[in-house]
Parts: C-alpha cells; sequence; structure tokens
C-alpha cells in the first residue's frame, strides 16, 4: 500500500494537482492541518473547504486530521531544520505538525510505503513506480531530488532540491518524519523525483506564506513589496537575494500527463502572461 502525506495550509491549487496526479498509483492521502500559522497565528480550517468543493472524487481516499497546537505544550519539540542546523521556536511548530504524520499513519501495515513531504513538492509517479516494483524495504529510506521552481514555473532553480522522503511505514515508527526530513541530504536519493512549487499564487499569496512560515528571518518589507516580488518573477531572481541562478524553461518540460492538470490552473502555474 502507497501512502502520500503532507501538511496543509491554504494551498488549494497544489492540493489539487498532487491528488489528481498521484490518484492512480496512491491508495491513501494523509492530510494534517494545523489550527495555527508557524509563526504561531490562529487560523481557520482550509482544506474542508477544498475537499468539500473541489476533492469529493477523492473522499474515499483521504485521511483529514486537524491538530491543535497549544504553544506552551510544545516546547520540547525538535527544532531542527537541516542537518546540524537548528531554528527558533517557530520551527517547533512546523516540525510537531510534520512529526505527527507518525500518529496520524498508526493504523497503516510496517511494510506499507510511506511518502512524507510538504505539500508543494510533487512526487514523480515514475520514480514511485519504480519504487513499488522494487524490494523497497531494502533500500529504505530514500529522499526525491525534485526541480525547483519560485513564484512560478518560467525559472528553473540550477539547484538541488532533495524534498519529498519516501520510507517504509516500519521505519518512520523507528524514527520520526522530522528526522527524515533533517537528514535528507545524507541518505541515498533517486534524481529528477518530481517537482517542488515554491512560493506560488501571486502577491497576495506570497507575502501571506513570508509572514507565516518558519523562516522568520524572511519576514523583511524589502522582500514584500510588490515590485520586488513581480521582479523576481519575472527575471528569475532570487526572492531572499541568495545565490541561486536559475535559468528559462518551457513548458514542454513537464510531462504532459503533469502539464495537463497544470492548464487547469494556467496563471497559477505560469504566470498572468501564459
Amino acid at each position: 500500500m502507497l501512502i502520500d502525506a503532507f501538511t496543509y495550509f491554504n494551498e488549494k491549487e497544489l492540493v489539487e494537482l498532487r491528488l489528481k496526479y498521484l490518484n492512480p498509483i496512491v491508495d491513501y492521502f494523509v492530510v494534517i492541518e494545523s489550527n495555527i500559522t508557524f509563526t504561531g497565528k490562529k487560523k481557520k480550517w482550509n482544506f474542508p473547504d477544498v475537499l468539500n468543493n473541489n476533492l469529493k472524487e477523492f473522499s474515499n481516499k483521504i485521511q483529514y486530521h486537524q491538530l491543535n497546537i497549544e504553544l506552551d505544550k510544545i516546547k520540547n519539540e525538535e527544532s531542527w531544520i537541516i542537518d546540524n542546523i537548528k531554528g527558533d521556536d517557530f520551527w517547533r511548530i512546523e516540525n510537531f505538525q510534520r512529526n505527527y504524520i507518525k500518529t496520524a499513519c498508526k493504523k497503516f501495515s510496517k511494510d506499507d510505503i510511506l511518502i512524507i513531504s510538504d505539500l508543494d513538492e510533487i512526487p514523480s509517479t515514475k520514480k514511485l513506480n519504480f519504487i513499488l516494483s522494487s524490494d523497497f524495504s531494502k533500500i529504505a529510506p530514500v529522499a526525491l531530488e525534485q526541480h525547483l521552481f519560485h513564484l512560478d514555473c518560467s525559472y528553473l532553480r540550477l539547484e538541488s532540491w532533495r524534498g519529498s522522503i519516501v520510507t517504509t511505514m516500519q521505519s518512520c515508527n523507528e524514527f520520526s518524519p522530522q528526522k527524515f526530513r533533517r537528514l535528507r541530504n545524507r541518505i541515498s536519493h533517486f534524481t529528477d523525483g518530481g517537482w517542488s512549487f515554491s512560493s506560488f499564487g501571486g502577491y497576495e499569496r506570497v507575502k501571506e506564506k513570508i509572514e507565516s512560515y518558519a523562516h522568520s528571518e524572511h519576514n523583511n518589507d524589502k522582500f514584500k513589496s510588490p515590485e520586488h516580488i513581480a521582479n523576481c518573477q519575472k527575471t528569475g531572481a532570487d526572492l531572499f537575494h541568495r545565490k541561486v541562478k536559475s535559468k528559462k524553461v518551457e513548458r514542454s518540460f513537464f510531462p504532459e500527463d503533469l502539464l495537463k492538470l497544470m492548464d487547469q490552473n494556467p496563471e497559477f502555474y505560469f504566470g498572468k502572461n501564459h
């Protein structure tokens, strides 16, 4: 059995794409949504609206969990980001929500295969089919190296991004989802493992993400101005002034089955001038 588990904030277009693309091979989707943002602000439950209006056809496969986080009760949660880098208290919220995947999946068999991702990290069905056809318990866990895009799909980031982790439930029960996330650059990986669509949706959505996620160092007016975001989208420049190169790509970069789904929300994926 293949289980796809991820946390949810408000990315309606991405969750629709993910479920429609992965539906042919995934048995269950496990969705974790919190009552607060990664910066500790109260938020509404966003997923039920999407589920009831856009994803009814998948309702028999979706296991949706609402997680009420009390900040004073997660002070001992790990705050690791990656490798030996620790974050501030905001990272405890993100990590606690991700680690709840383990609790949400406890009824699955130890031999079942689990995908642990951020929602915007879309694993390749080609790689997942290879995993399903293999004696996976002998090689698990593996990270999927994914093609990284920021703001829209006009520019491909020329950097390695290992996002989705695929493992067995037995392995997940022995460790934690966040530990896999933290060590994803140290474990075995498959190249061409999918796509990461980070900070999509236009100015208001990008601004909301910057103000809501755990990278508090990015919550700065110089990164949130509409002029700056529009320029980065137009030129492929990094949103946070990091020295990362990018190259322009065409629609043909994406496989036909994924592209067909992306074209259901063309402005979201390819910008206003698609």
